[in-house]
């Protein structure tokens, strides 16, 4: 009896085996970016961050902007937002994050992404490469000495 159940068992497990579920699978690689500048204590950096899929195509990923958290402050994000402690993450197409200059020196300003995919062809992307910036904060508001 055991045996009959056991050759039951295996025929059903190659049956739906063979059968299976289709599944798609997509590699694809995206990237971020953002841009860099020279500010003065006081002042503020508006960041944006933007996913894309490989070739340029409009792509919605969750994204990590990461700063110096010395030297920059959290101001405020256009969308909904987590993080705390130098770091921004959410998720769609783009968005702003303004931040203040408090101190001086510089801050690397690093993007992260995952979960991408690729609006008009719904595929998934497998792999997002990041991208760096920096900001250089001046010693004083107006000053251009000090960077």
């Amino acid at each position: 009896m055991k045996k009959k159940i056991a050759m039951m068992m295996m025929a059903l497990s190659l049956t739906f085996g063979a059968v299976g579920v289709p599944q798609t699978v997509f590699a694809a690689s995206g990237s971020t970016s953002v841009s860099s500048g020279s500010v003065n204590i006081g002042d503020t950096v508006t960041v944006t961050v933007k996913a894309s899929g490989p070739s340029g195509e409009k792509a919605n990923a969750t994204m990590t902007l990461s700063y110096d958290s010395s030297v920059l402050q959290f101001v405020s994000c256009n969308t909904t937002y987590g993080g705390g402690g130098g770091s921004v993450m959410a998720t769609g197409e783009s968005y702003t994050v303004t931040l203040k200059a408090v101190s001086a020196g510089n801050s690397s300003l690093s993007v992260s992404a995952n979960d991408g995919v690729i609006f008009d062809s719904n595929e998934e992307m497998d792999s997002m490469s990041g991208s760096s910036a920096s900001v250089t904060v001046k010693n004083a508001a107006g000053s251009t000495t000090g960077s």
